[in-house]
């Protein structure tokens, strides 16, 4: 056990200030008892049994550095956000940071308007809160930063920050309780949204596997965290999951959790899979690089046009071969020279 900022609180302290899933779950628990969660789309086991010894998705660069929550109940937005950015470097090979701090004044549905409580109090769930997202989209992080505070329910929201251009589509919910259906998914799919039950012990971990006779089959989760990778340690079978408290807990912020035990502290009960898509739609623009991107006569760039790229347009294209972007734009926009600087594409007239 460490000597971390946790050494001084009590455990209702850390749990009511750090963790963060909603108490709200009487549509979650029905859900859970039919074996579905919140999309109603269940991942399907490819291969069982094919899975490597080992995955550890930091080492394919897939894996932003550790966040730190702050004394707020913002667990299942760092939970949502950082299996998202994952997802999108699988798909497109770009790693971006988006931002929690728009989850947590915009996108969280369990927060109340006209109650003294503040944007961080309420707490939320990974798979619901997400709807957020494929509905309005989510901004980036440099844009809308994290404070670590909530706001006043429906004041704090500041929905004039831009979106990025990336899309989530909709989600996958892992089979719940079975540990074998989340290590497939994980070979799969990618990092994954799961929720845990945080013991007495927990916080303190600092290294090996955590092997925890709290964690009994009727403590409910707590804790919203994500699953980044499994292997074994000293001949010890473990999950490897990526916390929110920073990097000076834990080992360096990230945890293993014995997976010697089926469902350990509820790791398979919620495990949730963001599914992001490449059918940007932008409207009179180009996709490059999952951005659309249209011509701006006024600065004579290829600009970012998130505002342009609404439900009302058609899918142009997705390409993110420089060549292949100048073939494209040669082909609709006449025979004229374009050069890609950065983000932007430049026009100059031949």
């Amino acid at each position: 056990m460490a000597v971390n900022k946790f050494s001084d609180l009590t455990y209702d302290e850390i749990i009511s200030g750090f963790t963060g899933l909603s108490s709200n779950l009487n549509v979650i628990g029905r859900l859970a008892a039919s074996g579905r969660q919140t999309f109603g789309n269940v991942y399907v086991p490819k291969d069982l049994g094919k899975e490597p010894e080992f995955i550890d998705y930091r080492e394919k660069g897939a894996i932003n550095p550790i966040r730190d929550q702050e004394k707020c109940r913002s667990c299942w937005a760092f939970s949502i956000v950082s299996s998202i950015e994952s997802q999108i470097f699988l798909q497109y090979g770009q790693l971006v940071q988006l931002s929690e701090q728009n989850l947590v004044d915009c996108g969280n549905a369990y927060a109340t308007s006209g109650t003294e409580h503040d944007t961080c109090y309420y707490g939320g769930w990974p798979s619901i809160n997400t709807k957020y997202v494929i509905n309005h989209g989510i901004s980036y992080r440099y844009k809308y930063p994290y404070t670590g505070k909530g706001g006043t329910v429906g004041d704090s929201c500041n929905e004039g920050v831009p979106k990025t251009s990336y899309r989530v589509i909709g989600g996958e919910d892992v089979q719940s309780g079975r540990d074998n259906a989340l290590l497939n998914a994980l070979v799969h799919r990618g990092p994954i949204s799961v929720c845990i039950y945080v013991s007495e012990d927990f916080p303190l971990y600092d290294k090996g596997v955590i092997e925890d006779d709290l964690c009994t089959a009727d403590k409910a989760a707590n804790h919203a965290v994500v699953l980044v990778g499994y292997g074994n340690e000293n001949g010890k079978n473990y999950w490897l999951i990526r916390n929110s408290w920073g990097k000076n807990v834990g080992d360096n912020g990230y945890y293993k959790l014995s997976r010697n035990v089926e469902n350990h502290c509820q790791i398979s009960s919620w495990g949730f899979i963001p599914v992001t898509g490449d059918a940007l739609i932008c409207t009179g623009g180009v996709i490059i690089g999952g951005q659309c991107l249209v011509f701006s006569q006024e600065k004579r760039l290829w600009v970012d046009a998130k505002t342009a790229c609404e439900s009302q347009g058609q899918t142009l294209a997705s390409l993110s071969d420089p060549q292949a972007v100048l073939d494209y734009v040669k082909e609709k926009y006449g025979n004229e020279i374009f050069f890609l600087g950065g983000s932007d594409a430049e026009k100059e007239g031949e």
